[in-house]
């Protein structure tokens, strides 16, 4: 048994107890009172992200439903523009992102976190919903600048479905191949408590950075580098020379001017959507970064709190959807549908 005694309001058994205070290997973690309340507020914003994501698929639904009731299904089209689809592959990630974050209910209930099949099913399915949220994101912000600011705008529907296409592959290669050849007795599970939850274990940080933070930075870099002269064009800041889009100059905008004034709505609604990412993963990514490279300096307060503040991405991304692109095709009112 365990030398060190078993602190009050820690729930898993005596024996649990000794495996995670004796075993080199992290393969169990007791959850203390304050983890437990930690992570119930992480799991509750995961959940609000879910309800709302589920409530957007709701809407979909209605519309499609209304228009193949209405419309020859030669005719029926349930994607119209490129954007509807990001939007929808983006809002799918989100949900896969938040359910692995209400996954989190099974261990406050047993009040311990243990490798295992449940264990597995967690780290994949954060695994593909983390990754695909950023890399959709990051389809996103390119689609938008190529379309704002370079006037060169992506309209083929077979393209973005074989971008869309790829990231989910690129995904599902990472996942298997990571979760089917990395069984070696002598190291951690592939996917082992990180200690609150499950993921990819500190044994195989070249999976995690391949995997996931890569693509959370590069995504972060490329909105800031797209969305601020966009941000700024929109407020009459910047002048682009067309057709040459590379030339522009800078001058003052006339605040006097009432169409200034509009763009500068516009330009607020443009930066809200790189603000949330931004929000949502410097926190999280930094202190998850120091976590696993310094696990010394694990602070269980910061990692809640910003990974709480990440579970509410999924529920950022429907409110900025409802009130900046109410009327999207796919996600807005009942419209005709033209034919092809």
């Amino acid at each position: 048994m365990s030398n060190v005694p078993k602190p009050v309001g820690v729930v898993c058994s005596d024996v649990d107890w000794a495996r995670d205070t004796n075993t080199a290997g992290k393969d169990l973690h007791c959850l203390t009172r304050g983890d437990s309340i930690g992570l119930t507020v992480v799991s509750e914003a995961c959940l609000l992200s879910l309800i709302a994501v589920v409530y957007v698929f709701l809407r979909i639904l209605r519309n499609v439903i209304w228009r193949l009731r209405r419309f020859p299904l030669r005719k029926f089209k349930m994607f119209h523009t490129p954007m509807d689809l990001l939007m929808f592959g983006l809002f799918f990630a989100d949900i896969l992102q938040a359910v692995g974050g209400v996954l989190d209910l099974r261990w406050i209930h047993l009040g311990k976190v243990e490798v295992g099949e449940y264990c597995n099913a967690q780290g994949i399915v954060q695994s593909i919903g983390e990754t695909a949220v950023a890399m959709t994101t990051l389809t996103i912000a390119i689609f938008t600048f190529l379309g704002v600011w370079m006037g060169k705008n992506i309209t083929s529907m077979f393209l973005t479905r074989v971008i869309l296409a790829g990231i989910w592959l690129f995904i599902a290669v990472v996942v298997i191949v990571g979760n089917t050849v990395h069984r070696n007795p002598s190291k951690e599970h592939f996917q082992s408590p990180t200690p609150y939850w499950c993921w990819v274990a500190n044994d195989y940080m070249p999976w995690k950075i391949l995997g996931e933070y890569i693509w959370f930075w590069f995504t972060l870099g490329v909105l800031l580098f797209a969305y601020t002269p966009l941000f700024f064009w929109v407020r009459g800041n910047i002048v682009i020379h067309d057709p040459q889009w590379w030339k522009f100059h800078f001058q003052r905008a006339d605040e006097t001017d009432p169409e200034i004034r509009a763009k500068r709505k516009r330009a607020f609604v443009m930066a809200a959507y790189p603000a949330v990412y931004c929000i949502n993963i410097l926190p999280f990514s930094v202190v998850r970064w120091i976590t696993f490279s310094h696990a010394e300096k694990n602070t269980a307060a910061a990692t809640f709190a910003v990974t709480s503040i990440y579970g509410l991405s999924g529920l950022f991304n429907v409110i900025l959807l409802l009130s900046t692109k109410p009327d999207a095709g796919l996600f807005g009112p009942r419209i005709p549908i033209t034919s092809a």
